[in-house]
């Protein structure tokens, strides 16, 4: 991955930390939820990091296991502190108070909240975070529209729509859907790198 930060003054160590922390406690629906806020405060008002930075680092953390909102709070901090340590200390501690509240709230909900009270806040944030998935889902739409058909990215979302609905939980593994599009996107590739080397021949 390439580092493409821009030439702006660089953050300090408690500015990401209060950053990551407001954060963490605004942004509901896991990594992906918080992606698009981290994007507003470190590519468009601060120009910490740039778009493809973003980009980048939301491909991996989707591609790898484990938590996507730490794995991207952990790279961002390294990409702009210069210092594991600083990096994984601003991970921690900007994450800690969030989880502490999850384990509060949890044990909470189980004794003293009635679970109707629950559901009324499930529905009320689950559009909020289908509002900023599908801004980011259009986002990267526009965005690559060129390099892929509009059929194909419909194509893609009717199968992962599809395996999510119809694929029982315990069986439903994303690291294969995965790598079957790694895999029909290569292919895609090489056939339309081939079509245009036969262009350029004749």
């Amino acid at each position: 991955m390439q580092k493409t930060t821009t030439k702006t003054l660089q953050p300090t160590f408690w500015k990401l930390f209060w950053l990551f922390l407001k954060i963490s406690f605004f942004s509901f629906g896991g990594g992906n939820a918080m992606f698009p806020m981290i994007r507003q405060y470190c590519v468009e008002k601060n120009k910490w990091v740039s778009d493809q930075d973003i980009d980048d680092i939301l491909v991996i953390t989707n591609s790898l296991p484990g938590a996507s909102a730490v794995e991207g709070i952990m790279y961002i901090s390294l990409l702009l502190l210069k210092s594991k340590w600083k990096a994984a200390l601003v991970t921690s501690l900007s994450l800690l108070p969030h989880t502490l509240l999850f384990f509060v709230l949890f044990f909470l909900s189980n004794k003293y909240i009635p679970t109707e009270y629950l559901k009324i806040i499930y529905v009320a944030v689950i559009p909020v975070i289908i509002a900023l998935l599908l801004n980011m889902s259009l986002r990267y739409l526009k965005i690559n529209r060129n390099e892929l058909p509009v059929t194909i990215h419909w194509l893609i979302f009717v199968i992962t729509l599809s395996f999510s609905v119809l694929v029982p939980v315990p069986y439903c593994i994303p690291v294969f859907v995965i790598v079957f599009f790694v895999i029909c996107l290569l292919v895609y590739k090489w056939i339309k790198n081939k079509k245009h080397k036969g262009k350029k021949n004749d």
